[in-house]
């Protein structure tokens, strides 16, 4: 079996070269800069050839089972290139259940040509679409009198997590991590209490957005979000939000603030899962 070609932190570079005109890649782009930044490091870059490259696949090695966020990410040049290098020996394990976050609509088939290979169940557990803001085309919303703004502090992670749709066990070791090297933003009142805050991905992407129950529909939602934005725009050119394609509250929401979406790209978040993992009764379903 050939050994995996794994990027150093030199090809890394010139891979980030490669790609940063390609807004398919946004999101791959930022995992780069996220293990050339030290930000998250325990990520492999794996392509099916160097210098030229047709696929790229981004995994934990597959020993790494406790951390959160196991999911791999993908980028093709040509589609059947990035399935003739899933199908490689060591690149994922099949024979669990392999997640790949945003994935590009366009190699969706491979995912579905691999689903029936390994007799998997594929589900699409989100569909966004890609919004992009720059410091010309924000609007920063004022923040309310009384009102102050500063960073998530690590020890609110365990109030991020609970409220995070996608928390799990291992989700508060992220956060707690992400709160400490990436941009964040908590929203007061003028008594001291929490309203509401966002913060950043590691591979740069806006998110985790809440605002407490009682605080919203009166705008700070986007009080929170254009002054994220404003901190993350200090050092990139644009910042880049995924939105779920049917979530329309949060699509205006961006869109009033000046993000814009990027034009028929449409990203997924997608489980395959061994049939033998499934329960009996969905099986059936599954089979039928």
């Amino acid at each position: 079996m050939a050994a995996l070609d794994i990027l150093d932190d030199t090809r890394l570079e010139r891979l980030l070269q490669d790609i940063n005109h390609d807004e398919r890649a946004t999101m791959v782009a930022g995992e780069i800069r996220s293990k050339l930044q030290c930000i998250m490091t325990d990520f492999d870059f794996v392509v099916d050839a160097w210098p030229h490259y047709k696929a790229l696949v981004i995994r934990r090695p597959i020993h790494i089972r406790e951390r959160f966020s196991r999911g791999a990410m993908v980028y093709a040049k040509d589609p059947e290139a990035l399935r003739e290098l899933l199908l490689r020996d060591g690149v994922t394990e099949w024979l669990d259940e392999v997640s790949f976050r945003g994935c590009d609509s366009r190699v969706m088939p491979v995912f579905s040509a691999l689903s029936e290979h390994h007799n998997t169940k594929l589900t699409c557990t989100l569909n966004g679409v890609l919004l992009r803001v720059t410091e010309d085309s924000l609007t920063l919303r004022p923040i309310p009198d009384g009102f102050t703004v500063t960073s998530l502090k690590p020890d609110q992670s365990e109030m991020a997590n609970s409220n995070w749709k996608f928390s799990s066990e291992y989700s508060i070791n992220y956060i707690r991590d992400i709160i400490g090297k990436m941009p964040s933003c908590c929203l007061y009142d003028n008594t001291g209490d929490v309203v509401g805050y966002a913060f950043t991905y590691h591979y740069g992407f806006l998110g985790m957005l809440h605002v407490k129950e009682d605080y919203r529909g009166k705008g700070y939602a986007k009080v929170i979000v254009s002054h994220l934005a404003q901190k993350c725009l200090q050092e990139q050119k644009y910042v880049s939000v995924v939105v779920e394609s049917d979530n329309h509250l949060s699509l205006k929401l961006h869109t009033d603030l000046g993000f814009v979406e990027v034009p028929d790209l449409r990203l997924s978040w997608v489980d395959l899962t061994p049939t033998s993992n499934i329960p009996t009764a969905e099986k059936e379903v599954f089979n039928s």
